[in-house]
């Protein structure tokens, strides 16, 4: 009764013209990233060569303070330690931020944004 009821399928799908869509199977995962990363290449390398830079631009000890958080939509997002660091990359964000605009034009960087970076909390044992 199943074969029967399959040849009338076929039969069916001659008459009206319906071809049955062919199976593509499931995409490889490594056929997913390699399209995704292609995608991104040109905004990744932007980003790279901002962060190149930016390693370039500050003195050591500064670096050693602050990180790059994130780059999305011309902003810079910076990570910088509480206190006098937080108040020296006030003082030098504009700078930095034209910088950054003059080296790594195809960035397209407009501002940086400060936000204090979190402190990792210290433990009673860790003090002693």
């Amino acid at each position: 009764m199943a074969t029967e009821r399959t040849d009338e399928d076929i039969f069916l799908q001659r008459v009206c013209g319906q071809k049955r869509p062919a199976y593509r199977g499931t995409p490889l995962l490594g056929d997913n990233v390699d399209t995704y990363i292609k995608g991104r290449l040109g905004q990744l390398r932007k980003n790279a060569s901002v962060v190149d830079v930016w390693r370039e631009l500050l003195p050591e000890e500064l670096y050693e303070h602050s990180g790059i958080a994130g780059i999305s939509g011309g902003v810079v997002q910076v990570e910088v330690d509480p206190g006098p660091y937080m108040h020296e990359f006030q003082l030098l964000s504009s700078e930095l931020s034209g910088q950054l605009q003059r080296l790594c034009r195809s960035a397209g960087v407009r501002r940086i944004a400060l936000r204090p970076r979190k402190q990792p909390i210290v433990t009673m044992e860790e003090l002693i």
